[in-house]
């Protein structure tokens, strides 16, 4: 609830702004607002150096942060179709059918797949690296395919 709340006060509010303040057309007013809509934990490597990220609130503010970002950059996946000229009535479904199976493999998949591949591979900080940046970048590229902007795959695979 947190995170949907810090999206759509910034998000409503810098469309309104955008579009009769400085007079944006409509998706330029979205996309903008969806900027100021995202946010980033800057602080979190000094609260994690405190111990102190099982607190509630920490917990909370990563929730929310991992919400509003996933948001924005649904909002870019929207908005980048619209101007593609791929936006029709279809859209939102096939978009919505997309992405919950793309994420769904994300989120049971990849953890699987790493499962398997550190039990049969040697830990060393080479592997594992690889790794990692063979997930984030296969991640990123199928993304296309679930019909999203690369920086989603990228989000959800090195998040994962």
């Amino acid at each position: 609830m947190f995170g949907l709340v810090t999206f759509a006060i910034p998000q409503g509010l810098g469309m309104l702004v955008a579009y009769y303040v400085l007079g944006f057309a409509w998706p330029a007013a979205i996309l903008l607002a969806s900027m100021f809509a995202s946010h980033t934990l800057l602080t979190y490597p000094i609260v994690s150096r405190l111990g102190l990220t099982r607190n509630l609130a920490v917990t909370t503010a990563v929730g929310g942060t991992i919400v509003t970002d996933t948001l924005a950059l649904l909002v870019l996946a929207v908005i980048a179709g619209m101007t593609r000229g791929e936006v029709d009535e279809n859209f939102a479904w096939q978009l919505g059918l997309s992405l919950t199976l793309y994420v769904a493999a994300i989120l049971i998949g990849l953890p699987l797949l790493a499962r398997w591949f550190f039990r049969r591979v040697a830990r060393d900080g080479v592997a594992e690296f690889v790794f990692v940046l063979a997930t984030v970048f296969g991640c990123a590229a199928l993304s296309h395919v679930a019909g999203s902007e690369p920086i989603v795959g990228a989000f959800l695979g090195g998040w994962r």
